[in-house]
């Protein structure tokens, strides 16, 4: 239960101070040169001090910097993110074919799922703010619509999306 608490609360960033086995720490630390007893205690340190904050990347990138001066911020966020167990589910990214279907173009959809982000990461897109944005493209796309073409190039566990 703890687990799922601390990835509830800070899911990018927490594997590694939650004792899961499966967090690769050795690839993390080794991709930050940093050895995975350091990284662990880096990350420690940037814990939030609240239930459902966010670790404080900051603190967590001074602490490793002072291991190895030449790590930044975007070089942790993208060392996380490469072995964040979705991100091999979410490395399919179907905006093409999704657009495609909508009759708009990719950077229209994109441009409209980014509008329908949580101001604070973490959370569900806003369907209704994305579908609004969409209907000022294309005034005939519906919620239905939306949701059936997203789940249609949803990937399926362990295998590439349904594509028909």
């Amino acid at each position: 239960m703890r687990f799922l608490a601390l990835l509830l609360i800070c899911p990018a960033m927490c594997f590694a101070v939650s004792g899961n086995p499966t967090m690769p720490l050795q690839q993390i630390s080794s991709d930050l040169g940093v050895t995975p007893g350091q990284f662990e205690q880096c990350m420690k340190s940037g814990k939030p001090t609240q239930a459902g904050g966010e670790i404080d990347k900051a603190i967590v990138v001074q602490c490793l910097q002072k291991i190895n001066s030449s790590i930044t911020e975007d070089q942790l966020k993208a060392t996380m993110m490469k072995y964040r167990p979705q991100a091999a589910a979410n490395s399919y990214k179907p905006a093409q074919e999704i657009s495609a279907d909508l009759g708009v173009t990719p950077e229209q959809f994109t441009q409209c799922m980014k509008s329908g982000k949580p101001a604070q990461g973490g959370g569900e897109i806003d369907k209704t703010v994305v579908v609004q944005c969409l209907q000022k493209i294309k005034p005939s796309i519906t919620m239905e619509q939306l949701q059936s073409t997203i789940m249609k190039y949803r990937p399926k566990p362990g295998g590439n999306p349904t594509q028909n």
